[in-house]
């Protein structure tokens, strides 16, 4: 309303001035109408201005200073360390008995008289000194100690024998299968000759007017046994039902099948054939139970 009547008033002063007043009137106008823009200027709403986005900035990690500004070494990341491969040893490959069988079911080292009776009579004498059983005969008769444990039946039976001074057909070795051990008057005998020869032989008190000694296998050489005096031998026999294995120092020479004595009590055996109280020393005894061929 206040710019209506401002037109007006411009209307009649013009109309009552006359031309004089023309110039005045355009510059009056030109003034009005500048007002009027910067108004209309003024009042128009002004477009707000987008906010620009910024692009976020990716944080890279921070590498903490070292004391006393040493530098930073790079190191590569360490490796496991390569195991050894174990070695396998392999089983020790062998015919011999007491190293195949393993631990043995019984073992006597001979230091003390725990399983055997000692003393002597016209025949014999035994005794124990510096870890040994030392057996002399005083006749050509065989003369034997028996194990006091229980009776055996499937088995290997293994000792170790010194012989001192010997000669010719003077033996030792296992006397086995023994039915009565207090009677000792049957049984097996494998043994060993001081001039290397082996035999097996069946005993039985209780036939004829003096018993009767058979020989099963009849002195056989073999090279297995270290002959002469003062020389060491281990004798072994094994027993698997009637199968009776002959060993020596570890070696299988013979075998022989027979059922007359299926089980029974074991002990040493030593004869003289040549050397007067010929002696030999036990040095151990041992036996496995239910032992097997390789």
């Amino acid at each position: 309303m206040k710019n209506k009547f401002a037109l007006v008033m411009i209307l009649m002063l013009v109309l009552a001035s006359g031309c004089d007043i023309i110039p005045q009137f355009e510059q009056i106008k030109q003034q009005y109408l500048g007002g009027r823009v910067e108004e209309l200027l003024t009042a128009m709403p002004t477009a707000a201005q987008k906010p620009m986005q910024s692009t976020p900035t990716v944080g890279l990690p921070t590498i903490e200073p070292t004391e006393d500004g040493a530098d930073v070494t790079a190191t590569e990341t360490p490796q496991p360390e390569s195991q050894p491969t174990p070695t396998i040893t392999p089983t020790v490959d062998s015919d011999d008995p007491a190293v195949y069988l393993g631990e043995p079911a019984w073992k006597d080292t001979m230091d003390e008289a725990k399983y055997w009776p000692v003393g002597g009579d016209q025949y014999s004498t035994a005794y124990f000194e510096n870890g040994y059983m030392r057996m002399t005969v005083f006749t050509t008769y065989d003369a034997w100690r028996l194990a006091t444990t229980s009776s055996l039946g499937n088995n290997y039976i293994e000792t170790t024998f010194i012989v001192e001074t010997c000669s010719g057909s003077d033996h030792y070795g296992i006397m086995f299968r023994v039915p009565d051990r207090h009677a000792a008057n049957r049984g097996y005998l494998f043994g060993v000759t001081c001039d290397g020869r082996y035999s097996l032989r069946e005993w039985d008190a209780t036939l004829g007017d003096n018993g009767l000694m058979v020989y099963l296998v009849r002195w056989v050489q073999d090279g297995n046994i270290n002959t002469g005096s003062n020389q060491t031998n281990r004798v072994g026999i094994m027993t698997i039902d009637d199968r009776l294995i002959m060993f020596i120092n570890g070696v299988q020479v013979d075998e022989f099948s027979d059922d007359t004595f299926p089980e029974g009590s074991f002990g040493v055996f030593v004869g003289s054939d040549v050397t007067e109280k010929l002696t030999v020393k036990i040095q151990e005894v041992s036996y496995w139970s239910n032992p097997t061929l390789p």
